[in-house]
């Protein structure tokens, strides 16, 4: 079984350091009062009385006070390597021995503990002043303290109040993933949101089966198919871009790589049934999640079945309305449009040429424009057969290119917004190039559509030519 290296380093508590440590700014002393309101909702539903909140509340929020002052001296390059038994040698007030068999218990791996286990400690001297703090505190208040913070990481899942008053926009709040309001009280929403990944992959693929998406994958690969022959067409045909700068261009859309719909059932498959053999899935909505959080550990040490499902499915999830193109470590020159986005408004199966170019057409090449959205003066290019050679672009292009960009910038900073605010266009520069080209590409699509297979039907009602309904 894999083991890996284990990380001891200074973890978190429910609320950023300076609002345990800063009384004088504005909004972490705010920060503090909304953590205080939270041990009161929390505490006093559970049936204590005000001065037992009180007392809990105080002694939590000190040991918190504490370890943040400790934690503010961390020195995150001063890692030290260990073994768990020299650890507690070196501080028997933490049995240090004792929390790793339990961890190993509780992960089903009893049988790959030892003590000679090294661990990765990221500061001993911080570990010898936690170890001080722990011989001065009484043992009730530490095992409070653990349980409050586990008790409203699993609560804020289930109690729509609790996961309101956390919510915090400056993220200063450390509880859940969302950190503004919910708009409605809409469970179903927050239930997906939340959804653990075992599970949320399980759902895609419990769905895909009742789905039909063949279809639609072959139409939206074709579309892929002549947007790029069209991006290609229009890069010959630019009167600015010299002859090696085209050629160039065109082998980089030429070569883009595109996953469309769903990623291959027979490996997630076959990856679910061994994930949801070792996990007992039940009625119990919280009890589920506990159990998806043990999974998700003991694959990480141990395993790995999950963490290689997570490679291999990177950002391709398959229901997400949502559509990527990225050069960034294996994503390199990858487009991805998941299913999710292959239904109305965007896409619909069947529908005239004029409807699907103007929608899913245009968000496809939205993407592949992000590829040419910021030419450097010295970018990689992979041809056919996988050679990696340098490529200087000329230097008339990028002045040309970089006198475009400034174009589009002005025009779009020019752009009046609500309240009489201006756009930022240096901030929306590369989504305000790939809107436009992807107009001009997928209709170049289109058009070449139309000259293969002629004029299609009107839709009833509407008095449009094919080109004015695009």
């Amino acid at each position: 079984a894999l083991i890996k290296c284990f990380q001891v380093s200074q973890g978190k508590c429910a609320i950023n350091n300076y609002g345990l440590l800063n009384d004088t700014d504005e909004y972490f002393s705010f920060l503090k009062q909304k953590y205080i309101s939270l041990f009161r909702y929390v505490l006093m539903n559970i049936g204590l009385k005000s001065e037992k909140v009180l007392q809990i509340m105080d002694e939590i929020i000190d040991l918190e006070t504490s370890l943040a002052e400790i934690k503010e001296n961390v020195r995150s390059d001063n890692f030290t390597t260990i073994t768990i038994k020299s650890l507690e040698s070196s501080c028997k007030k933490i049995r240090w021995t004792s929390i790793f068999k339990f961890m190993f218990q509780f992960m089903a791996h009893p049988q790959n503990y030892n003590s000679d286990i090294q661990l990765k400690v990221e500061d001993m001297e911080i570990m010898f002043d936690l170890c001080k703090l722990v011989e001065r505190t009484h043992p009730r208040i530490i095992y409070n303290s653990i349980v409050w913070n586990i008790f409203i990481n699993y609560l804020y899942q289930v109690d729509f109040v609790f996961r309101q008053l956390s919510a915090d926009k400056k993220r200063g709040i450390f509880i859940g993933s969302s950190y503004l309001k919910s708009r409605g009280n809409q469970k179903w929403k927050k239930c997906l949101i939340n959804l653990k990944r075992p599970f949320s992959i399980g759902l895609d693929y419990y769905l895909l089966s009742y789905i039909q998406a063949d279809e639609k994958v072959r139409e939206v690969r074709n579309f892929i198919k002549q947007i790029i022959k069209a991006t290609e067409e229009i890069f010959s045909q630019e009167k600015w871009l010299d002859d090696f700068t085209k050629i160039i261009l065109k082998s980089k859309v030429r070569n883009i790589k595109y996953h469309i719909g769903f990623a291959n059932s027979s490996y997630v498959i076959p990856k679910l049934i061994d994930i949801f053999s070792k996990m007992k899935v039940t009625d119990n909505y919280v009890q589920n999640i506990i159990e998806a959080d043990k999974y998700i550990y003991t694959d990480t040490f141990f395993e790995e079945t999950l963490s290689q499902l997570l490679f291999y499915l990177g950002r391709f999830q398959a229901f997400k309305v949502n559509a990527y193109y990225s050069e960034q470590q294996r994503f390199k020159g990858r487009l991805i449009i998941p299913l999710g986005i292959m239904q109305p408004p965007y896409y619909i199966h069947g529908a005239p040429r004029y409807l699907n170019y103007a929608g899913i057409g245009s968000i496809i090449a939205h993407e592949i424009s992000h590829g040419f959205d910021s030419l450097d003066r010295l970018q990689k290019k992979e041809n056919i057969e996988g050679n990696k050679q340098e490529i200087q672009w000329p230097e008339e292009f990028l002045q040309e290119f970089e006198k475009r960009i400034k174009c589009f910038i002005n025009q779009y900073s020019q752009l009046i917004l609500e309240r009489n605010i201006t756009l930022n266009g240096n901030k929306t520069i590369k989504d305000d190039l790939s809107d436009n080209s992807a107009v001009v590409q997928s209709f170049r699509a289109y058009e070449n559509y139309l000259q293969q297979y002629g004029e299609e039907p009107k839709l009833p009602g509407l008095n449009f030519t094919n080109k004015q309904m695009f």
